[in-house]
Parts: structure tokens; C-alpha cells; sequence
């Protein structure tokens, strides 16, 4: 019987979310009084109901995208209690959730995807220690590297090293330097008086960047008229919006792009990237900031405070956060000028150069408050 890359998977994924439920429910048990773990998602998502389906949706225990989500996202005070300091555990994950996106929708799968899925899940689950459950999934690496191995006409040993994908660059374009730190105020890093959670506080969850993970190779891109291909950069592209949307377009092609070892994009390029975006059928509103599917952008309150030292430009946050975070300020201190405002503002983002450009953008997110 020939190897089928995609019950490979499947078989890897579903192995994975029997392990994972009690490891989680290990880790959080001291914090949770007695409810399952899955109420601290509940919790993240109900948050000024940032999260459309919280309403009607409930995360089960043995849901593997409740998992990996547990694993790659900060979960309020909690913050990444899985991880090391080298982040292995959200890296992993991260992959993971991607082949699980592909997996989930019916997406073909290489071999070379089987064998990467099964080497994570051993790696991942070596990490936390069961070793009875890497063990059992061991198997199906074996069996993927093996036909791997057949599939490239090499040894074994060759096919586990080609596998591998290259380190990444992820050099980002320098935005101009402030002059020194500049931090949020404590104010905006708290939630309003009545909209704590009892498991997650009243901590505002900051502004992280998705960390970016090799996907793929390049040739990825050469190919986007091909099936395997456009649904992998589709996979990706969902899940950097899901997990740092609202996202602007240039900088999701370029995270995409990092994920299948580009360094650099042409503006071809770019669109190629821009064009599947639309094809996942993900929101992009006027200002092109691309919106996850659990957000709704007419109704989004939040916004995630950051310093100067995040790495995140001012003209690439949606008007609408920054919006959000006027409103916020303008009803705790109604008595600010509008000038004391405006500064408030940008200290949230890290800023407090007025240059023309940030200005202009400032003006949007003002027009938006406006209507409010």
C-alpha cells in the first residue's frame, strides 16, 4: 500500500490532541479552581467580545486547535506558561496549527509535510516529556522519512537533512528611532472598571508580533497556480491574521513571504501574495488592514498597547485601534486637551515623534472617534 501524506497527518494530528489535553490540563490546574482548561480560552474570547463565535461557540478538551491555540497565545496574566525562553513550545505550535489548517480544510499534503508534522509532534511531546506519546508517534515519522527517502531516490539519512527548511531572515524595514523609551501609560495597560475576568485580571494584553516559521521553500511562490500551493500560503496567511490581525497587507505579504524563506519581495510578488489573501476570504477594509474572521470590525473595542521597542510601525496599526484606544483615554481623562490626547495616543503605540505621515494617520483613526 503507497504512503498517503494526508491520513499521515491526520493520524499524527489526532494522536497529538490525546496527548495534549491532560499535559494542559496539568499545567493550569493549580490556576483554575476545579474548571477545565478550556475556560481560560472562553475567557480570552468573550474580552469585550473580541471574539465573534464566543457567543455560541464552546472550546472542547480534545479540540487540537483549542490546544495549539493554548500553546501559541498569551493567555492573559498566565502569559505562556508551556514555554521556554527559547520559545520552543509556540514555534512548534505554530507549525503545527498551520499543517492543521491545511489538514483540516481537505488541503494536499506532501510527503514532505507528513514527515515535518510527525517530527514536530515527537519534538513537541519529547518537550513536555511523555515519552510514551513520542514514542507512539515516532512510527509514523519513521514511516514518513522512509517514504520520503524513496520518493527523492536517497538515504535516509539524506531525506531527514532535506527535509529541514533554512533558517529564516526576517529583517524588517527600520522605522524612525525615538530619541529614548517610551512606554504605554499604566492606565491603558488595564482594563475598565466592570470588564476584568475572573481567570485573566484586568491586564490589557499588549501588542506581540507573530513569530515567524518556516513553512516551506521558496519554490512555494513559484507555483501559486498549483493546489498544493495556494492553499499552503493561504494556510499561512489565516493564521498570521488570526493570531496579529487586524494586520496591514504589506506587512502580512511580508511575514507570509518570510515563511517560505524570502528575504526580499518584489511588488509581483507581493501581489501574487495580496491575491490569495483575498482568495482565503478574509476581510480587507478600506485602509487594506486585513481582519481575522473571528473579529468584527464594527463592533472590535480593543487595542493592544506597545513601546517603542516592539518593532511595530505606527502607520501599519489599523486606525480603528488606534481609534479604540482614543476612545478609551478620552472617557478615563474627558479633561485632556486635544493636543494632551493626541500624545496620549501615541505614547499607547510607542510613539512621540509628530511627524507629517504619523500625523496624517492619527487624522483617520481621529475621524473614526469622531463617529463614535
Amino acid at each position: 500500500m503507497s504512503f498517503n501524506p494526508s491520513l499521515s497527518v491526520k493520524a499524527t494530528l489526532d494522536h497529538l490532541s490525546r496527548r495534549l489535553d491532560p499535559i494542559i490540563a496539568r499545567r493550569l490546574a493549580p490556576h483554575l479552581n476545579g474548571l477545565p482548561w478550556t475556560a481560560v480560552l472562553d475567557a480570552l474570547d468573550a474580552l469585550d467580545d473580541q471574539r465573534n463565535y464566543a457567543r455560541t461557540f464552546r472550546c472542547e478538551t480534545n479540540d487540537l486547535h483549542a490546544q495549539l491555540r493554548m500553546l501559541t497565545e498569551r493567555l492573559g496574566t498566565l502569559g505562556y506558561p508551556f514555554d521556554d525562553t527559547a520559545r520552543f513550545v509556540s514555534t512548534t505550535g505554530s507549525k503545527l496549527r498551520i499543517i492543521r489548517n491545511v489538514s483540516a480544510h481537505n488541503g494536499e499534503l506532501s510527503v514532505g509535510d507528513a514527515f515535518r508534522a510527525s517530527d514536530d509532534a515527537v519534538e513537541l511531546l519529547k518537550f513536555f516529556r511523555d515519552h510514551d506519546g513520542a514514542a507512539e508517534v515516532e512510527s509514523l515519522r519513521r514511516e514518513a522519512l522512509q517514504a520520503l527517502a524513496a520518493e527523492e531516490g536517497v538515504s535516509v539519512s539524506e531525506a531527514a537533512e532535506d527535509a529541514a527548511l533554512p533558517a529564516l531572515d526576517t529583517g524588517d524595514e527600520d522605522e524612525e528611532l525615538e530619541d529614548g523609551p517610551v512606554t504605554p501609560s499604566e492606565d491603558v495597560l488595564h482594563r475598565a472598571p466592570g470588564h476584568e475576568s475572573q481567570i485573566l485580571g484586568a491586564t490589557r494584553a499588549i501588542y506581540e508580533p507573530w513569530t515567524v516559521v518556516p513553512v516551506g521553500h521558496s519554490d512555494v511562490l513559484d507555483n501559486l497556480r498549483t493546489r498544493r500551493a495556494y492553499q499552503q500560503v493561504r494556510s499561512v496567511a489565516t493564521e498570521i491574521v488570526t493570531f496579529e490581525g487586524p494586520i496591514h497587507m504589506n506587512r502580512l505579504t511580508r511575514l507570509t513571504g518570510y515563511s517560505f524563506g524570502m528575504k526580499r519581495l518584489t511588488v509581483k510578488r507581493q501581489r501574487q501574495i495580496a491575491h490569495q489573501v483575498h482568495k482565503a476570504g478574509l476581510y480587507i477594509d478600506e485602509d487594506r488592514f486585513v481582519w481575522p474572521r473571528e473579529i468584527d470590525p464594527n463592533s472590535w473595542s480593543e487595542f493592544r498597547p506597545n513601546d517603542n521597542e516592539a518593532g511595530r510601525h505606527f502607520l501599519q496599526i489599523s486606525p480603528v485601534e488606534i481609534a479604540n484606544a482614543g476612545l478609551f483615554i478620552r472617557t478615563r481623562h474627558p479633561e485632556l486637551t486635544e493636543r494632551e490626547l493626541e500624545d496620549a495616543i501615541l505614547q499607547t503605540f510607542g510613539k512621540k515623534r509628530r511627524g507629517a505621515a504619523v500625523m496624517d494617520h492619527l487624522e483617520v483613526a481621529q475621524e473614526i472617534m469622531a463617529q463614535s
